[in-house]
């Protein structure tokens, strides 16, 4: 998802930028569905998997921030 060897932090932000749009027009289209008497499931399963992709990238990040900060302390 996010190449370790240019710049991860950039990348990374870029990636959640990205994310965060998608996340909210698939709210959108959840309550959009529901408005119109659907059940909003399909719509609802996409929500979810963006969220799943948000939780890998801060995990990244995370991940990667700790190995700097240890390098630094060394």
């Amino acid at each position: 998802m996010i190449n370790q060897v240019s710049h991860p932090i950039d990348e990374a932000a870029a990636l959640l930028s990205q994310k965060e749009r998608e996340f909210l027009n698939a709210s959108a289209a959840v309550e959009a569905a529901l408005a119109d008497g659907h059940t909003g499931l399909s719509e609802l399963d996409r929500l979810n998997e963006i969220a799943a992709e948000v939780a890998q990238i801060a995990e990244f990040l995370s991940d990667h921030l700790q190995t700097q900060l240890a390098s630094f302390l060394e």
